[in-house]
């Protein structure tokens, strides 16, 4: 996993520099680490499940960078603020999202409970296609 993480950050880099817009990219990595993550407590084959695991952390390794670097196109005064933001909000939604993983495996099983993981991929998803503004 950790080895998955490390590399995709130079990959991400590489993605990023090609891209037009980091936005789907960041979409794109939120999809494909939240299909990681739902698929690989339903494989019955251990080995394709520990490669779905591992390759999450390919998908995982360039969000948080992206998402960063959106506070770059902002204010001075607001691109700080907003870094702040953004990390007490990740704090934030790992320790909730963390605290349900663990409720959700102790009533309906660890296969269940892993799948919460995607949730807030798919909040990144919305934000990142402009989905919140049609909302």
């Amino acid at each position: 996993f950790w080895a998955f993480i490390t590399s995709g950050r130079y990959i991400c880099v590489f993605l990023l520099r090609c891209w037009r817009k980091p936005e789907t990219l960041l979409a794109l990595l939120a999809v494909a680490a939240a299909s990681c993550v739902s698929l690989a407590p339903l494989m019955n084959n251990r080995a394709a499940a520990e490669w779905l695991f591992m390759l999450s952390g390919l998908f995982f390794s360039g969000m948080m960078p992206i998402i960063l670097s959106f506070t770059q196109k902002l204010t001075a005064g607001l691109s700080g603020a907003m870094f702040i933001l953004i990390l007490t909000v990740g704090m934030l939604g790992a320790s909730v999202v963390s605290k349900a993983v663990g409720m959700t495996a102790d009533r309906a099983g660890f296969g269940m409970a892993i799948m919460l993981g995607a949730v807030p991929l798919f909040v990144i998803i919305l934000l990142a296609t402009g989905g919140a503004k049609r909302l």
